[in-house]
């Protein structure tokens, strides 16, 4: 597969618009485009039809991608027309030759057709949507605004074969352009032909409904998606302006660690807008929302006037704990890099009180220049784990209410393979815990909680775990298991049992 960067500096399109021939004009500037990847700021994919004659890159009058495989750009018209003639203008300040072998491709885009309402599911009957072979085939819906995702039905194609979807992975979030960005509902394992499969995506928020096959050269086939849910009702906050925050150490009087909260959109450190450590190991700033949310995404801007290097590596930790400057939390995110101020948005859908970006395993200096935080207040009890295993192991599925005890249903907890492992549950107010009551997974594994404790106590640093000991579950687990605490325990504000798959 060839691996090039795509640019354009002019398209130009004439048309006959339902039979009627139009006079010369260039239908171009009535669409909207898209692109594959933008190179740098000078090269958005709209260059290419703001009807400027420039074929200067540095003028800022050209598209241009990264070095994709394959590149590409995309023009909508917004109506379907008979495209009578194309005009193409290529770069002249070099690299001419980047665009040769290019295709120019129309059509009229049947990703529609998976949503069209049809549940025909025979390909052949032109009621399904598919790609061609290529490698991460894709399908993406906008849904104009955030939404609050509580499943998401896709219908296979009816004449043959699972082929065509097996091993898609459904993703919800708000990135339009990388849908590894956006975090997994529900991965399809295999699929009847035909068959309507039902993905519970938990209230997931997000704007785009991505379904994509990773890490194949397949053909995607959709014969119907329907999405179920309701539009976010609340305003989007940036809930970084409510918070306070700290940092590891301050470099001089111009890096204050609330500078990064003060919604200014400077980049300039002298412009006393950026926070700044000194050379620390590891340098960390936190910020402490004074409540509980669970965030949905980060976004960092990083400075801008020189040193954008200095944050390669850091890394987004989100959780319960202000110790350590927050950075034990659980991880968000890494920020590989950024260029100069540059802001990018990570997708984290945890629960947590602090946000800490730290750089870990490195002397290092760290300015931010604004940290955005968006997500909803959690009301009531609320859980976390050491970690999750996969979509399915949330650490609320253990108080949803739900009997099951099959993993695969979506109603137990799972965390990956941790030393130790644990799940915590807050209960938001002081109790006399009486009895706890557990239920073990029952499709397999039950050996596996053999040896669990069962804490309780105020604390709710390390995830709990040094809280008093009740009770040590000996081998022998059973599927249901019920324990009786014999001490009354007074000034109780959270009690954690230890969750294994």
């Amino acid at each position: 597969c060839k691996v090039t960067a795509q640019l354009l500096t002019s398209v130009t399109i004439y048309t006959v618009h339902k039979g009627v021939y139009s006079q010369s004009v260039n239908l171009a500037l009535r669409g909207t485009s898209s692109q594959s990847s933008t190179y740098n700021e000078l090269g958005a994919a709209e260059n290419a039809i703001d009807g400027s004659s420039s074929a200067n890159y540095m003028s800022k009058h050209c598209s241009h991608t990264a070095q994709d495989a394959p590149p590409w750009w995309r023009l909508d018209l917004t109506k379907v027309y008979n495209v009578q003639r194309v005009k193409v203008t290529n770069r002249e300040d070099c690299c001419s030759e980047r665009i040769n072998g290019a295709e120019i491709r129309i059509g009229e885009g049947d990703a529609r057709k998976a949503i069209d309402g049809y549940l025909n599911n025979d390909a052949a009957g032109d009621q399904c949507a598919k790609t061609k072979e290529e490698p991460d085939p894709w399908w993406k819906l906008d849904l104009n605004s955030d939404h609050k995702i509580l499943s998401i039905a896709v219908t296979s194609r009816g004449e043959c074969c699972d082929a065509p979807i097996k091993g898609a992975e459904i993703r919800v979030g708000n990135s339009n352009t990388s849908w590894k960005e956006n975090p997994v509902c529900g991965t399809i394992s295999s699929m009847d032909p035909g068959q309507t499969v039902s993905f519970y995506c938990n209230g997931m928020v997000g704007r785009f409904v991505y379904i994509v096959i990773p890490d194949d050269t397949r053909s995607l086939s959709l014969c119907e998606v329907q999405v179920f849910g309701v539009p976010t009702d609340k305003p989007i906050v940036n809930l970084a302006l409510r918070g306070t925050s700290s940092q590891s150490s301050t470099y001089n009087h111009l890096g204050a660690a609330k500078n990064a909260i003060d919604g200014s959109r400077s980049t300039n450190y002298m412009s006393k807008h950026c926070s700044h450590t000194a050379q620390d190991a590891p340098p960390w700033w936190r910020l402490d929302l004074t409540k509980v949310y669970n965030v949905t995404r980060v976004k960092v801007t990083n400075r801008g006037d020189c040193c954008s290097e200095r944050i390669d590596g850091a890394e987004i930790r989100i959780g319960l704990s202000p110790e350590h400057g927050g950075t034990k939390n659980p991880k968000c995110a890494k920020i590989t890099s950024l260029g100069l101020g540059e802001e990018e948005e990570y997708i984290c859908g945890m629960v947590g009180q602090y946000v800490t970006v730290t750089i870990p395993d490195r002397p290092e200096y760290l300015t931010l220049c604004e940290v955005k935080v968006y997500g909803e207040e959690v009301i009531g009890n609320y859980t976390g784990t050491s970690s999750t295993y996969d979509y399915l192991g949330a650490a609320e599925n253990a108080i949803d209410g739900s009997r099951s005890t099959n993993y695969m249903s979506g109603h137990c907890t799972h965390t990956a393979q941790d030393a130790p492992p644990w799940w915590r549950l807050d209960l938001t107010k002081v109790y006399n815990v009486t009895r706890v009551k557990v239920t073990n997974r029952g499709d397999c594994c039950s050996e596996r909680i053999d040896g669990a404790e069962i804490r309780i106590g105020s604390s709710p640093e390390h995830g709990g775990i040094k809280n008093p000991n009740l009770y040590i579950r000996p081998g022998n687990a059973s599927d249901k298991l019920t324990h009786f605490l014999e001490n009354v325990i007074p000034l109780v504000l959270t009690y954690r049992v230890r969750c294994v798959r």
